[in-house]
């Protein structure tokens, strides 16, 4: 028998040995025969089944967890900055709505054991909407692709031999060749998927989505409307009548600013009378700031113009007063004012000094 007859059957020995591992490939053109079964791949999944006994669970941790806060991008912030503290990074995270309807997502990598914790943290800062975590083994699946990558890599080998042969024929070769490349490119891939789920093993996944607080529409302030009665004193009021009841109104809209309007009705040969002033005035940060509901005292300038008696003055003066009660819907306070008159006039009185003592309830607008 010639050497034509093994070389014809090499092309097919090269087939069969991709699938059948255990083919001698050190033999001459003219031993070009398989002399032996594949024993070596019926044996590779009992030592991986072993293998996998005696190496401890392999699983993957994944959750998802949905909050409500009132600030979603300060959540955001913290989120990441707690999962860096904890070993973890942050894979994806998105921003999105205005400033009433904010939303957020994050996708976290932890450590398996920071996964529980984590999800504790983030409950103490929000309030978690819905939880779910889910925990995969995959110990059977990662060693039946070791098996299978160890496969490919001694089959790649033996399709590097056989390419490598010195008698091989040039079709040969290229169905080695296709097969090569076929073979890389599985084994490539069970690389990767490999190395992806032993990243899922070491890492946990957590997806996080947080939503703001439905908007509670907070009324805006915009001034207290604080009707007042009013005891006016005339220091030095010569004929006229020393004492007059009055009352008026103060549009206040904040301790700093408010507007005041005062009358004060005829009283015998004295006519109706009339102030009109604008009064800054500030709490004291030693006696509560004006943030307590009980008691709150003030002090305050005071300028604005007059009619006294059916006289035009300039008026000025000093506030001392004291908030009773003060919650967002009401005020009551009391208050003492001194003002000054100046009339533009030469005849007397050129001046005038006024006590004035008021009560005021206010309401807000």
């Amino acid at each position: 028998m010639t050497n034509a007859s093994p070389c014809r059957s090499w092309r097919r020995i090269v087939v069969v040995s991709l699938w059948l591992t255990g083919c001698g490939v050190g033999a001459g053109a003219g031993h070009a025969a398989p002399e032996r079964p594949a024993a070596a791949p019926a044996e590779a999944p009992t030592a991986a089944d072993s293998a996998a006994t005696e190496t401890h669970e392999l699983k993957t941790i994944s959750g998802e967890v949905s909050v409500v806060s009132g600030d979603v991008v300060g959540l955001t912030a913290a989120i990441r900055a707690h999962a860096a503290e904890v070993g973890g990074s942050v894979a994806r995270e998105d921003v999105r709505g205005d400033a009433q309807h904010r939303e957020a997502s994050a996708v976290l990598r932890l450590p398996p054991e920071a996964m529980s914790s984590f999800i504790d943290w983030l409950g103490a800062r929000a309030t978690i909407d819905s939880r779910h975590a889910e925990i995969t083994d995959v110990t059977r699946r990662y060693f039946d692709r070791e098996v299978a990558i160890r496969n490919l890599e001694v089959t790649l080998e033996r399709l590097r031999e056989l390419a490598r042969r010195p008698d091989a024929e040039l079709n040969d070769v290229m169905v080695v060749e296709r097969e090569l490349t076929r073979v890389r490119g599985e084994l490539e891939a069970l690389r990767g998927e490999q190395r992806l789920l032993a990243d899922r093993v070491a890492r946990a996944t957590l997806t996080i989505t947080i939503t703001m607080n439905p908007a509670v529409h907070e009324p805006e302030l915009k001034f207290e409307l604080m009707p007042h009665l009013s005891q006016l004193r005339l220091v030095d009021p010569g004929a006229r009548a020393a004492d007059r009841t009055g009352g008026g109104v103060t549009l206040m809209f904040s301790r700093a600013l408010s507007l005041d309007f005062d009358v004060f009705p005829r009283r015998g040969d004295d006519a109706r009378s009339y102030l009109v002033t604008a009064a800054l005035a500030a709490y004291s940060d030693f006696l509560g700031g004006g943030q307590r509901r009980l008691g709150n005292p003030y002090l305050g300038l005071r300028f604005g113009g007059a009619k006294m008696n059916g006289q035009g003055a300039f008026a000025y003066g000093v506030d001392a007063g004291v908030e009773l009660v003060r919650y967002k819907q009401f005020l009551v306070e009391i208050s003492g004012r001194a003002i000054g008159l100046w009339y533009n006039r030469d005849a007397a009185p050129r001046s005038d000094l006024l006590l004035e003592a008021t009560l005021g309830v206010g309401i807000p607008f």
